[in-house]
């Protein structure tokens, strides 16, 4: 495609230029062409081995290919060369935690948080990870000492509301998700908050509050396609189909090749016992696929 021929005259142009072999590994990951990335990582780091990038991108891909050794000395080179890089700590300490070793991982996330201690992400991250070992009550402090020193990251605050609403501390959650939108009332980041929000009201019972916060969701982005498709669901739940049909519909026009909207409106046509319904979409969603894979996309079909 495009992207493949622009690589090629990149490298043509510039063969020498590590951060175009950078890019090109990063590009041949995100097709599963993985032994042309680890080549192309490999030819960056012969032109400069102290490409920090490089060096957290080549260890992710060896961590989500199982290879978790090699992902540790990666990371390790990287931070020989920038000790305080917050990136590496993370996967670092989040490849550990996925791999059941939950002392390295509280190691590798306190160190974060000493060397980079008002980045919000760092401390979403640790608190996620105490969330994970069973511990509410680090897992809460974490988040709360990330809000308090970065209040505009905006996760932060999804990730400890959507928590305190698991464990139906209702109160709780809905004064975490509004903190979270005072912060950034109309930044398109408050989506997530205000369709966890929703949700929440909807298993409260309070439907008005739910639709609203929808709404506001849509105003914060106006083509997001998850608010849409989150407000379908909704609306099947609560038996209103045609409601639900247009949300769908409405998702579709602005991302037609988006499997998962796609599934989501099949089943909520089975559920609603209308089989015919859900052939025709299961037949659209199969045409859309192809038309994205031939490049063409366009308007749902």
């Amino acid at each position: 495609g495009a992207a493949r021929r622009c690589l090629d005259l990149a490298l043509a142009c510039a063969p020498r230029s590590y951060y175009v072999w950078q890019v090109s590994g990063q590009w041949h990951r995100r097709q599963g062409e993985l032994s042309s990335a680890r080549e192309a990582f490999r030819r960056s780091l012969q032109l400069n081995g102290a490409n920090v990038a490089t060096l957290h991108a080549w260890g992710v891909l060896e961590w989500r290919c199982g290879h978790t050794d090699l992902a540790a000395t990666l990371f390790q080179q990287g931070l020989h060369i920038q000790p305080h890089n917050k990136y590496l700590l993370q996967s670092w300490a989040c490849m550990e935690a996925r791999c059941g070793s939950a002392a390295s991982a509280s190691r590798l996330f306190a160190a974060a948080a000493r060397k980079q201690s008002a980045d919000g992400a760092v401390w979403q991250a640790r608190g996620m990870h105490h969330r994970a070992q069973g511990d509410v009550e680090r897992a809460r402090r974490a988040f709360a000492t990330g809000c308090s020193l970065e209040p505009t990251h905006t996760p932060l605050f999804h990730a400890w509301g959507s928590m305190e609403a698991e464990r139906s501390n209702v109160t709780a959650a809905r004064a975490i998700f509004q903190r979270g939108v005072w912060e950034r009332p109309s930044h398109p980041r408050t989506v997530g908050l205000w369709v966890s929000w929703a949700l929440l009201e909807e298993r409260c019972g309070d439907l008005k509050a739910a639709r609203e916060y929808l709404r506001a969701a849509l105003r914060a982005e106006r083509f997001c396609v998850f608010a849409r498709a989150a407000w379908a669901a909704l609306e099947a739940r609560q038996g209103d189909c045609a409601a639900s049909r247009q949300l769908y519909e409405d998702a579709l026009r602005i991302d037609p090749a988006n499997r998962g909207v796609w599934s989501s409106y099949e089943a909520m046509e089975r559920a609603a016992r209308r089989p015919a319904a859900a052939d025709l979409i299961h037949a659209r969603s199969r045409r859309a696929a192809d038309l994205a894979a031939s490049g063409l996309g366009g308007a749902a079909p």
